[in-house]
């Protein structure tokens, strides 16, 4: 799996992404493109064995409220 090398001054941003324990010891530190974010949400949720959250339409706007 790969991601797109990083670049500045190009149009697209980036996103830093600091992982820590619950005690605050730092398990990661990642910097990446914000078109490789889903990716990279894909990686980490088979890496630390997570469940994948199923969305629901309907509640896609209930932070409006």
């Amino acid at each position: 799996m790969s991601f797109k090398k990083i670049t500045y001054g190009q149009g697209e941003g980036r996103a830093k992404i600091e992982i820590e324990d619950v005690d605050g010891s730092r398990m990661g530190n990642w910097t990446i493109m914000l078109s490789d974010l889903g990716q990279w949400a894909d990686m980490m949720i088979r890496k630390y064995g997570l469940e994948k959250r199923k969305t629901n339409k309907d509640r896609d706007l209930d932070w409006a409220r």
